[in-house]
């Protein structure tokens, strides 16, 4: 064994394997310090000591440090954490932490965990709410957006950048300073190493509150401002499945569940999925809150509220509901408040790929009232297996096979995704849809109308759709039969496949050829509109 890693347990910190080490604190500090972060230069100095606590921690010992300085006070890792760890790669970096202070997040948080090498620094922007009692905090060590290259605010790293700083590290940094005043902060359980556990999917509230605070901001504003938080109030026996958490609301303020970081992050893998929990609403007075969003996400000063047109009106009733929100662009997801613009495939994606803050509505009643809340989840996308038939018509003589089609889904009017497909000899089709929830189905052939074909529930069980039956004419494919299709159809009129001026779409009937018999059929069907 070397004098190295004598000194080092020594310490007490526990290296566990090549690439893998962690602090508890159980007995001291562990060479622990602190060291303060300038943003301009992204430059570590004054470097100092730490506070170890023997009780208070997650359990046993913890290292504390207060910031009154106005600075962006780490914790400064020892030695131990130095040198080649680059079989951490693909691993994660973690640690539990809790504040004593309950002042405003800070909004402009550089960091969570920095790490420096020879090769560079990667600076871990994963969202942390640190607030009484303890939370946990894992993130992945495999680049991405949780990550940032040789600046807070640089580009998003590599895996390959994350390998090259891990193969020589000389610092590594934990930010200790998450709200907006004098705090006093506290990590324990410090972890670098293969991966054990990341970022939240589920909260179950089993045991306790898992972080997740009762947030107040002035009525009508739906950004990241604070009024008040303090901690949801954490019961063994009043989820819908054990334990849950309860809010009262007797002010005029907006109350929300504000979700813990580890529910943040990058949550790109889950768009085209969805976010459920349950809630139970118990009102005491008053009336009923207008259009009010279900739920606000709020990353780098823009925010997302998800706020359906049938939301106007909808209160919470004294009995658990399981909630549903589709976590991808579609009907509802606007920017900035319920009758913001429509939020754009790319500002989705951007919101998602770092989130920041995630909160919950939990008032429902312009009086006093009390919110019960349990089971938060994210799933992913479920693809589900959709199929069908085409009854392409008795005026149709050619083949199905290989006939185009096009699957439209929409929700409540709003379109959601166009899906190619072909027919086969029969006239079935199949298709993988993975947008959530209820959507409905329309089916478009090439040269016919749009049709409805049902709704269908995407929740990865293989679906079934009753038969649709087009109209056939619209040769220009925009789903109307107008003049413009007879003028296509006019110019193609007595040619057949092969030759120059042939038209696919104007042979109505399948029978290789553009005769009067095409004619007809538009005609039969002209002025029609499809679904």
């Amino acid at each position: 064994m070397t004098k190295t890693v004598f000194s080092i347990l020594a310490l007490g910190l526990a290296v566990l394997s090549h690439g893998e080490v962690r602090s508890r604190f159980d007995s001291n500090g562990e060479g622990w310090g602190k060291i303060e972060f300038t943003p301009a230069g992204n430059v570590f100095s004054a470097p100092g000591a730490v506070t170890y606590i023997a009780s208070g921690g997650n359990p046993g010992g913890a290292i504390r440090q207060t910031d009154a300085t106005g600075t962006w006070m780490c914790f400064d890792a020892p030695s131990g954490y130095f040198g080649d760890l680059s079989s951490a790669a693909g691993g994660e970096v973690g640690f539990d932490v809790s504040m004593t202070t309950t002042l405003g997040l800070n909004p402009d948080l550089p960091f969570s965990v920095a790490i420096t090498g020879s090769a560079g620094s990667i600076y871990c922007l994963h969202p942390v709410r640190a607030f009484a009692p303890w939370q946990r905090v894992r993130v992945k060590l495999a680049g991405g957006r949780d990550w940032r290259w040789n600046s807070y605010n640089g580009a998003a790293a590599t895996p390959a950048q994350v390998l090259s700083v891990l193969s020589s590290v000389n610092r590594v940094a934990i930010m200790a300073d998450y709200q907006s005043g004098t705090d006093t902060c506290q990590i324990d359980n410090v972890y670098l190493g293969p991966a054990e556990g990341s970022s939240k999917t589920l909260l179950s509230f089993d045991s306790d509150s898992e972080g997740v605070i009762r947030h107040t901001s002035l009525a009508g504003s739906y950004t990241s401002s604070v009024l008040t938080q303090t901690l949801a109030t954490w019961g063994a026996s009043i989820g819908k499945t054990g334990g849950g958490l309860t809010i009262g609301d007797p002010d005029a303020e907006l109350s929300w569940f504000l979700l813990p970081g580890t529910f943040g992050g990058d949550r790109t893998a889950y768009t085209g999925g969805v976010l459920t929990y349950d809630l139970k609403n118990i009102p005491g007075s008053g009336t009923p809150i207008g259009n009010y969003p279900l739920l606000t996400i709020t990353s780098g000063g823009k925010t997302l509220v998800y706020a359906p047109e049938e939301l106007n009106g909808y209160n919470s009733h004294s009995q658990w509901e399981k909630v549903a929100i589709p976590f991808l662009p579609g009907p509802g997801w606007r920017v900035g408040s319920p009758t913001g613009p429509v939020a754009s495939a790319a500002e989705f994606d951007e919101i998602a790929g770092f989130v920041e803050y995630i909160r919950l509505r939990a008032e429902y009643w312009n009086g006093d009232e009390n919110n019960y809340f349990d089971n938060v989840l994210f799933s992913p996308p479920q693809p589900t297996q959709v199929t069908g038939h085409v009854d392409l018509g008795a005026d149709y003589f050619g083949s199905y096979d290989g006939v185009p089609i096009e699957i439209y889904t929409y929700r409540n009017g709003f379109p959601l995704a166009v899906i190619p497909a072909v027919l086969d000899a029969n006239g079935d089709y199949s298709v993988t849809i993975t947008t959530p929830g209820d959507v409905t189905v329309l089916v478009k052939p090439s040269h016919w109308l749009r049709a409805i074909a049902g709704t269908a529930s995407i929740d990865g069980v293989a679906k079934v759709l009753p038969t649709v039956e087009p109209l056939n004419g619209d040769v220009d494919e925009d789903n109307a039969i107008t003049i413009f299709d007879y003028l296509l159809l006019s110019s193609a009129f007595d040619t057949s496949e092969g030759q120059g001026s042939w038209v696919p779409n104007a042979d109505l009937d399948g029978d290789g050829t553009v005769t009067v018999f095409d004619y007809l059929i538009l005609s039969a069907n002209f002025d029609q509109v499809g679904d």
